[in-house]
């Protein structure tokens, strides 16, 4: 049997990981119950990490000021959360705020330069703002991580569209037919 303080960890750990599962499959709803309720007993970063999945499933539900407040109270409780920073630069990306949404993908690139994230929402500011090469190089930084899951096929899709846009083909070299044959026609030519 596990102990009281054994049972608040793994909520602690464990209940975020599953608001982000349901945020992947297209279930805020599913999201923002699995972190309804704060662990009595956590640090701020697990706060933050909580409040970080309740915001992005509040910006999934188009509720953008409730989305922005709780990213922003994720982010007073761990400025480096990486949830909370890319989460709150969609929002801003989503008002148009292009200045504001660029920093914070920035700032989430810098706190964290291994993960393909930040370099995702980075590309997507860019693309937005109609840097479509700037988009495509930070497509290409997070398809280089060669992680070969969900980050790396939206970088994928990401820097297919930017080089589109910019009147490129979308395939840009060998490894990208090997990916494709790996993923099947649901990739085709990205």
């Amino acid at each position: 049997a596990f102990t009281a303080t054994v049972r608040h960890e793994l909520v602690a750990v464990l209940a975020p990981l599953q608001g982000e599962a349901l945020l992947l499959t297209g279930d805020p709803a599913g999201a923002k119950a699995a972190v309804e309720r704060l662990p009595p007993e956590g640090s701020p970063e697990v706060h933050a990490a909580f409040l970080s999945v309740r915001g992005r499933a509040l910006m999934a539900e188009n509720k953008l000021d409730d989305a922005e407040r709780t990213l922003r109270e994720a982010l007073a409780l761990n400025p480096q959360s990486i949830t909370a920073l890319v989460g709150t630069s969609a929002v801003a990306l989503a008002r148009q705020q292009l200045a504001v949404a660029q920093e914070l993908a920035a700032r989430a690139h810098a706190a964290h330069p291994t993960s393909p994230h930040p370099m995702i929402q980075a590309g997507d500011v860019s693309f937005v703002r109609g840097a479509f090469d700037e988009s495509e190089e930070w497509f290409n930084k997070a398809v280089g991580l060669r992680r070969a899951d969900w980050p790396e096929m939206v970088a994928r899709l990401g820097r297919a569209r930017a080089r589109i846009a910019a009147g490129r083909p979308a395939l840009k070299n060998r490894f990208d037919d090997q990916y494709r044959a790996r993923w099947g026609d649901l990739l085709v030519g990205i």
